[in-house]
């Protein structure tokens, strides 16, 4: 395969080829754009964030149908693009496709996760989300944010998920150094949680048991 510069550089010479990128590009552009759409009351429209806010569920079936390399780069976009404290994006995302690999990570989990069971077989992918927590900013009063910025990129890559139809679950009860010698991850960082995708085998309706926000909120007005 040529390199992308070499490639770019070829193209301005050669007509047919130039006009071939110009057509891949466009169909990519289109695809990005109506990837959101979805179709309702005989209508294509937007999904709305509170939608698929309420749409998101964890699951742990999956069904035996490999997730298209678009989806998972537009889920793994997400997160790179997530706010952190002081834009210091204290994370890194180590993608797991490999059966062996998540043979291993299944038996570091308190329940087997990442295999084939009668109840569902094992999800097509397994992100597992690291934090640098000597990266992530301090508070003066010492008080550290790393856990708090790699939360909010793991729920931006869960809503990706979900836009994307697909399903996730954010998995955290496991034995953190079994993770981290199954994948070679460094002394220093730590790992938050796994995070499996894939196509929904079981479904669920929209979330429902969450307090009322009458218990929550308090308005200081």
């Amino acid at each position: 395969m040529q390199p992308l510069n070499s490639l770019t550089t070829s193209s301005l010479t050669n007509p047919k080829l130039f006009e071939f990128i110009y057509c891949i590009s466009i169909i990519v552009i289109t695809l990005n754009y109506h990837k959101t759409l979805y179709f309702k009351g005989g209508k294509w429209s937007r999904m709305e964030l509170l939608e698929a806010i309420r749409n998101r569920r964890s699951i742990r079936r999956f069904e035996d149908t490999p997730v298209e390399e678009w989806k998972l780069l537009n889920i793994l976009e997400a997160g790179r693009l997530a706010p952190s404290a002081h834009n210091k994006q204290p994370w890194s995302f180590i993608v797991v496709t490999d059966p062996r690999v998540k043979e291993k990570l299944s038996a570091a989990c308190e329940q087997d996760f990442f295999i084939t069971t009668a109840h569902g077989v094992s999800p097509p992918v397994v992100i597992v989300v690291c934090a640098h927590p000597g990266e992530g900013w301090v508070r003066i009063d010492g008080e550290e944010f790393w856990k708090t910025d790699v939360g909010i990129a793991m729920q931006n890559m869960s809503l990706a998920a979900v836009n994307e139809g697909l399903a996730s679950c954010m998995i955290v009860a496991f034995r953190e150094e079994e993770v981290k010698k199954a994948l070679a991850i460094r002394p220093e960082e730590r790992v938050i949680a796994l995070m499996p995708i894939g196509y929904p085998m079981e479904k669920k309706g929209p979330v429902t048991n969450r307090k009322p926000l009458h218990e929550i909120v308090r308005w200081v007005t």
